[in-house]
């Protein structure tokens, strides 16, 4: 029996997932490498996609009412705020991450320094949104 009064996914998710990131031929990037992830349907995450989608329904409404035939006119998306969202939706996916370094110093995660680096190297910010995604990681 599953009893669905007993399970809270949005606590779970919250609780985090050890990712251990890997190279793209699937080496990992080290032994003590790893991102602590919070699932999707996390309450922060869950807020944030509310909150994207949102603004981008405000957004078109805003330009319906505005235009002379009341239909928005289609305002092309640029690459450059997809790698935006991507790195903001990493960062909000990490809580914590252990086994960085910088010029062989260790560098604790804080959002400014996980931004300046999933910017950097997106595959890395790939794979924690693709572990956040993954509701089996966070269901036990």
């Amino acid at each position: 029996m599953f009893d669905l009064s007993k399970e809270d996914f949005a606590k779970t998710a919250e609780q985090g997932y050890k990712l251990y990131p890997t190279y793209p031929n699937g080496n990992r990037l080290g032994d003590n490498v790893w991102i602590l992830v919070r699932g999707e349907h996390s309450e922060i995450l869950s807020k944030f996609t509310k909150s994207r989608f949102n603004e981008e329904q405000r957004k078109e409404a805003l330009a319906a009412r505005k235009s002379k035939n009341g239909v928005a006119p289609v305002e092309p998306k640029m690459i450059e705020d997809y790698e935006d969202l991507l790195v903001e939706r990493a960062v909000l996916s990490t809580i914590s991450w252990n086994g960085f370094t910088v010029d062989g110093k260790e560098v604790e995660f804080t959002p400014e320094i996980g931004a300046k680096y999933y910017k950097k190297f997106q595959p890395l910010a790939n794979q924690v949104i693709d572990a956040s995604s993954d509701a089996s990681n966070f269901f036990r």
